[in-house]
């Protein structure tokens, strides 16, 4: 639902929820976890807090949760690259330096559909 208000910063934003997790300890169950979020962003809390539980969300987010299980995710970070709907190249998983994430991008930009890399859905 972040993506709504901020599509460039989902990334971000991801990264933020868990810090919250992770290290503050904030139970992301919990409404008030996402308040000092919605401060920081200026995102309207009734809104937020009504998509949060609005159904269509929450099959939003089931849906993520099934493409990330198909992708076979099993660790952060991991990266792919999205070359349509239904393809995505693995870049990397576990951190990668820039140079790395660059030349593996150039490696899938420059491969054909039957690649090791590509992963459909």
């Amino acid at each position: 639902m972040f993506k709504d208000y901020y599509p460039d910063d989902a990334v971000l934003f991801a990264g933020e929820l868990q810090y919250a997790l992770h290290y503050e300890g904030r139970d992301l169950t919990d409404d008030e976890a996402y308040r000092h979020l919605l401060e920081k962003y200026r995102i309207p809390e009734s809104e937020f807090y009504g998509k949060l539980h609005d159904p269509a969300y929450k099959e939003k987010a089931q849906e993520e949760f099934a493409l990330v299980r198909q992708l076979k995710v099993n660790g952060f970070p991991t990266v792919f690259l999205q070359v349509s709907p239904s393809r995505f190249y693995l870049l990397t998983r576990g951190y990668a330096d820039y140079e790395t994430i660059r030349q593996a991008i150039g490696q899938a930009l420059s491969s054909g559909p039957s690649d090791a890399h590509l992963q459909g859905k």
